[in-house]
């Protein structure tokens, strides 16, 4: 108990410091103004958006080994993404093993790898679309082009890689684990862990690779309509471009309670690199953030009401 409320405080001074040092450069009532003129028909486009973002997401579970219908799927995909909204320093993560436990019955070491395996693939999809976004359209980024597609390619190479040789990697790990520190219990749980973990070919790693892009465009549209909806006309390159800092901010462990501050820090910086001024950043900014987040709770009650324990009809 101690712990948790550690993380909730600690969470709540990350993202208070950050916010505050934000508003410093505008105020509250720009940040009133944006959601007082937000279009209603448009913030529930972008909740349609955001729904269907985690249908491949859903999908996705069935190639790392989770095995239930496709609705219990989705609703262990809401319910997770909703608590990593809630929880400080990304802890919510550790709520996808225990879904996957206690709805469909996969072993918490299987589950884990899954995951891990998953925001790797995550990663790729973002760097791919950013790397392909600059490449084509690089005139609308303000910024060093070149040095900017240069990381983007590198951590791209860099996450295939680790997807491709995940297996061997922790086989190797473990081996050097026991070599170090000789038998223990733990290190066999992640060899079975490892071993039980789906084989994924190159055509399996590249299906969900088409999955992770089809998600991750349904997240970027999510984005866009939710600007239009504010009144800033963005193309879809200037909101690519521009908001995929904030999407890799909101994944740092060092997030504060919702991810608040983070993703708003790393998007003001995002936006103001495709030409919108600081101040406007800023509240669009505060704004997808407040709009995201009440999406994954509302997502995030039907499925953990999808998920319920269902009585036994009576003989």
């Amino acid at each position: 108990m101690k712990r948790r409320l550690f993380r909730f405080a600690a969470g709540a001074v990350v993202s208070g410091l950050i916010l505050a040092a934000l508003l410093s450069f505008t105020d509250a009532n720009a940040v009133a103004s944006v959601l007082a003129k937000t279009n209603p028909i448009g913030a529930l486009a972008g909740l349609g958006l955001y729904a269907l973002a985690y249908v491949p997401r859903a999908l996705r579970l069935r190639a790392v080994g989770l095995k239930a219908p496709f609705r219990t799927l989705l609703a262990i995909s809401l319910v997770h993404a909703a608590i990593n909204k809630l929880m400080p320093l990304r802890a919510g993560e550790l709520s996808y093993p225990w879904l996957a436990r206690r709805v469909a019955g996969q072993g918490i070491g299987q589950a884990f790898l899954g995951l891990v395996y998953l925001r790797i693939l995550d990663i790729v999809g973002v760097a791919l679309l950013f790397a392909a976004t600059l490449a084509f359209r690089g005139s609308r980024f303000r910024g060093d082009v070149t040095w900017s597609l240069a990381f983007a390619l590198a951590l791209l190479v860099a996450s295939v890689a680790a997807l491709l040789f995940l297996r061997p990697l922790l086989r190797l790990t473990i081996a050097l684990g026991e070599r170090l520190a000789g038998p223990r219990g733990i290190l066999e749980r992640a060899r079975r862990a490892v071993e039980a973990f789906p084989n994924l070919g190159l055509r399996a790693h590249l299906g969900l690779g088409a999955l992770t892009v089809v998600a991750w465009l349904f997240v970027y549209g999510t984005y866009y309509t939710l600007l239009s909806a504010f009144g800033f006309a963005m193309g879809g390159a200037e909101t690519v471009l521009g908001s995929t800092a904030g999407v890799i901010a909101s994944v740092l462990p060092l997030q504060g309670l919702g991810s608040f501050g983070t993703l708003e820090a790393g998007w003001a910086m995002g936006m103001v690199l495709v030409g919108m001024d600081l101040a406007s950043a800023i509240a669009t900014g505060v704004g997808v953030q407040i709009f995201t987040f009440g999406y994954a709770m509302l997502l995030g009650a039907w499925g953990w009401w999808r998920l319920r324990p269902r009585p036994v009809p009576a003989e």
